[in-house]
């Protein structure tokens, strides 16, 4: 799944908190304001305004020869607030693969996640390859002035190769896999004197969890799932579904909505008219850059159209205007489009370290997907296949860790585990986290009604920080949830927006 603008518009993130120091002595420490370990430092930043530690712990890239380069995994941590607090942090695993969570600790440790912070430490830790971990970027679209690396080809496979031959330089890209950043992860744990934690995944962090808790379970007290993403989700691969079902049910609610209905009666067939139109080619677009305040020309193919449509779907925000937007195109204007895409566009692919995504995902998903899967999943979509071959046509230009076929096994446990899962989720769709707690007895499966791929909300915080703070998912308070609406649709653009 730009970290901050992000997080305020889809996330698709992760979360991950941990109570600081078992022992009564390292909790005095930690309250009196002096480091709780030597790796640790107070600081401040301008995200950061409350009481935090920062500082780096150091493991080998290679974990198996324990020789050579060395990694500087970077962290955060809000130490809890209550006099006494709970000796189980909370760590916040980020999404992505590719996001870095150490980044993230003002924005929600002290936000959606303050619940938590009354009794335990929150720990956001960068995972190797993200953030300020030794992270493996790739500059695809971060030039804004030239908007058209984020709506035309996605992965361009020249600019794949010649980014993994500059991170080859610097780092063995076969060892970022979740596996080993879930070793990574408990040498911090013991390094900073926890004997159990807790467990918050967003989106791929959904998957760190898993994977952590089937290797290390001994140490997991309970686990918190935003967006469940499996062990065996071979990304890309429920992308298309899993957008087709949101876009289906947006179709919907339009039709049975008044305003909607009368300012857009066939939109369905309009719909349909658009991708017939971009399928006999790409579509020329002239704008002014909002952040050059030039004049300049994009050109949309039916496939990066599909594929900003998808993201626009990860928040019931910009979903809100996607009737609109579409309407705009069918009249052949696809200008609203592409300003109204460009937030989502601009925001994750400049959040994410890319070289971290093509290593987890060129090893532990696109290797596994057969052509018959590829097939049965996208058709029928408004998304087609043209993800999934993007993705793997990346992957071969990007080298691969040996991963055992046994990691996209399901992880079964007897952990508390709380689910969350969003109705229309395009990304991680409801039907995954409904496979996965079958083979938890403990855990439970909260559908949050209209959800997309974002998990913060007031009424969402209150039941996890319940639920963390009991432990258990038995007799858990989801009550709010039956007030959550659709917003409004948005039927007209202001004359000094998006036209």
């Amino acid at each position: 799944m730009a970290m901050k603008l992000v997080i305020r518009i889809v996330i698709t993130l992760s979360v991950l908190s941990i109570a600081f120091i078992a022992s009564a002595q390292a909790r005095g420490a930690v309250q009196a304001d002096s480091p709780p370990r030597p790796f640790l430092s107070p600081c401040r930043t301008s995200e950061i305004t409350s009481r935090a530690w920062c500082g780096k712990y150091e493991v080998f890239e290679d974990r198996v020869s324990r020789r050579g380069r060395r990694i500087a995994l970077n962290m955060v941590i809000l130490p809890a607030l209550a006099e006494k607090p709970a000796a189980d942090p909370v760590f916040f695993f980020a999404g992505g693969p590719g996001q870095g969570a150490a980044s993230l600790a003002g924005l929600i440790g002290d936000g959606p996640l303050a619940n938590i912070r009354r009794e335990r430490d929150l720990v956001f830790l960068d995972q190797r390859g993200t953030g300020e971990s030794n992270p493996l970027t790739c500059n695809f679209y971060s030039d804004d002035s030239n908007l058209r690396g984020y709506f035309e080809e996605m992965f361009p496979v020249e600019q794949v190769r010649a980014c993994r031959e500059r991170l080859e330089r610097v780092a063995d890209l076969k060892q970022y896999t979740t596996n080993i950043a879930t070793d990574d992860l408990d040498e911090v744990r013991e390094a900073l004197g926890y004997e159990k934690i807790n467990l918050y995944g967003g989106s791929y962090g959904t998957t760190v969890a898993l994977v952590y808790l089937r290797r290390y379970r001994a140490h997991v007290r309970s686990v918190v799932l935003a967006g469940v993403a499996p062990t065996d989700l071979k990304l890309p691969l429920p992308f298309a579904k899993g957008a087709q079902y949101a876009l289906e049910h947006l179709m919907e609610d339009c039709a049975v909505d008044a305003t909607c209905r009368a300012a857009f009666p066939k939109l369905r067939e309009e719909f349909r008219a658009v991708l017939d139109r971009l399928a006999k080619g790409p579509v020329s677009v002239e704008l002014i850059n909002p952040f050059t305040k030039k004049p300049e020309r994009v050109n949309l193919a039916r496939g990066p159209f599909a594929e900003r449509l998808r993201m626009m779907l990860y928040d019931r925000g910009p979903a809100s205007l996607v009737p609109l937007l579409i309407h705009r195109a069918y009249q052949g204007d696809f200008k609203p489009f592409i300003l109204a895409a460009l937030p989502q566009a601009r925001g994750i692919y400049q959040s994410l370290s890319l070289g971290m995504y093509f290593s987890v995902t060129c090893s532990e998903s696109v290797p596994f997907i057969t052509e018959d899967e590829v097939k049965k999943e996208t058709r029928a979509t408004f998304l087609s296949d043209y993800r999934v071959r993007v993705h793997q046509s990346a992957c071969r230009e990007w080298v691969k860790a040996a991963v055992p076929k046994q990691f996209i096994s399901a992880v079964e446990s007897n952990a508390p585990v709380l689910l969350l899962s969003g109705e229309v989720d395009p990304a991680s769709p409801h039907w995954l986290g409904a496979e996965v707690a079958r083979r938890l007895p403990n855990g439970l499966q909260v559908t949050i009604p209209y959800g997309g791929h974002g998990y913060f909300s007031a009424c969402i915080s209150k039941f996890v920080a319940e639920f963390i703070s009991k432990g258990s998912a038995r007799g858990l308070n989801t009550s709010c949830l039956s007030g959550v609406r659709r917003p409004p649709f948005i039927t007209a653009l202001p004359a000094a927006q998006l036209s």
